[in-house]
């Protein structure tokens, strides 16, 4: 579960109707309770509850989550304290992010369909390797003399180089999207918290 910030850690603050990164808690005042930020040397004042709107648990991965799919309209969500606009956001950016999850509905139809897609692509990228390296030895094997079986070997090296490259669309699957899918999990789990829809 993400935690607190707590002074050292790095925050945001509200420029310009934006979230601005790059700011460091120095502490909490304790009269108002106000945060002190610093960047750069300078310091500045935030009311509690406007940094408690940006910094919650979990809100570094839901901005993350946000900018990675350019998502202006629920940046500014975010930015206005607006969490189930944000919420409905990530989750139709999840839908879209692949044929598995268009119908969830919730974080937790995410969470399994994550899980199930995950399982999936990771024994297909088992089965492909095996297929790969069998089709590699039988092309290596196959000695060609004959127009007729140069055509087969050609055939043979076709169907080598389509299970290689079904193999690197389900690497590029779990390498690449599988952590995209996950950051938007995280960032609904951790919106979910704040909502209290735990």
């Amino acid at each position: 579960m993400p935690e607190v910030k707590k002074p050292g850690d790095r925050c945001r603050t509200l420029r310009d109707g934006a979230p601005e990164e790059g700011w460091t808690l120095v502490r909490f005042e304790p009269a108002s309770g106000n945060a002190v930020l610093e960047r750069e040397g300078v310091r500045i004042n935030v009311p509690r509850a406007e940094f408690d709107r940006l910094n919650f648990p979990g809100s570094d991965a839901v901005l993350s989550a946000l900018r990675s799919e350019e998502d202006t309209d629920g940046i500014a969500a975010f930015a206005s304290g607006d969490l189930g606009a944000v919420r409905s956001a990530l989750l139709t950016a999840a839908r879209a992010a692949d044929h598995a999850f268009r119908g969830i509905q919730t974080t937790g139809d995410l969470m399994a369909a994550i899980e199930t897609r995950a399982h999936g692509i990771t024994r297909s990228i088992e089965i492909l390797k095996l297929d790969v390296g069998r089709a590699e030895r039988e092309y290596n094997r196959f000695v060609a003399r004959t127009a007729l079986e140069y055509d087969k070997k050609d055939s043979l090296l076709t169907r080598s180089r389509n299970l290689e490259d079904q193999l690197a669309a389900r690497e590029h699957e779990e390498n690449d999207l599988l952590p995209r899918w996950r950051a938007l999990l995280e960032a609904l789990v951790a919106l979910d918290a704040r909502l209290g829809n735990a």
